[in-house]
C-alpha cells in the first residue's frame, strides 16, 4: 500500500504548494509538492558543495530536503529548505546569503521563473 508522507510539516507543505499551484497555474509549485511526496528513503541531503557548483550569486534556490554543511559556500544566495543543519545555515549566512523554511518560498514576493530547484 502506497502512503504520502507521515510527517505533518510535510503534509502540510505539499498541500500548501498544491494550493499555490491550482491558484496560479505555476508548474514550480507543482513539481516542488512532487519532489516532498518522494519517500524520505529517496530524499538524500543536498551538500553546499552542490549547491555551491549550480547556483550563481543572487539566485533564489528550492530544495525540498535538508541542506547539509559538506564544502565551502562563497556565493550569497537565499536558499528555502525543508531543513538545514546547523553548521550548513551558519555557512549559508556567514557567506551573506538567508537560510529560510520552505513554507516561507510561498508567501515570498519572488517571481516564480527566478526559483532554481535543487535536488
Amino acid at each position: 500500500m502506497i502512503s504520502g508522507p507521515e510527517n505533518p510539516v510535510v503534509q502540510q507543505l505539499v498541500v500548501a504548494f498544491r494550493k499555490q499551484f491550482k491558484s496560479s497555474k505555476k508548474m514550480v509549485w507543482e513539481r516542488i509538492a512532487e519532489l516532498l511526496l518522494k519517500p524520505s528513503r529517496k530524499k538524500q541531503g543536498v551538500n553546499l558543495t552542490k549547491l555551491s557548483k549550480y547556483v550563481a550569486e543572487g539566485d533564489i534556490v528550492a530544495i525540498p530536503a535538508k541542506v547539509l554543511s559538506l564544502g565551502t559556500l562563497s556565493k550569497k544566495v537565499t536558499v528555502y529548505a525543508l531543513s538545514y543543519s546547523t553548521a550548513a545555515r551558519a555557512k549559508i549566512e556567514k557567506a551573506g546569503g538567508k537560510a529560510l523554511p520552505l513554507m516561507d518560498l510561498i508567501t515570498s514576493k519572488v517571481e516564480q521563473s527566478k526559483i532554481k530547484i535543487l535536488i
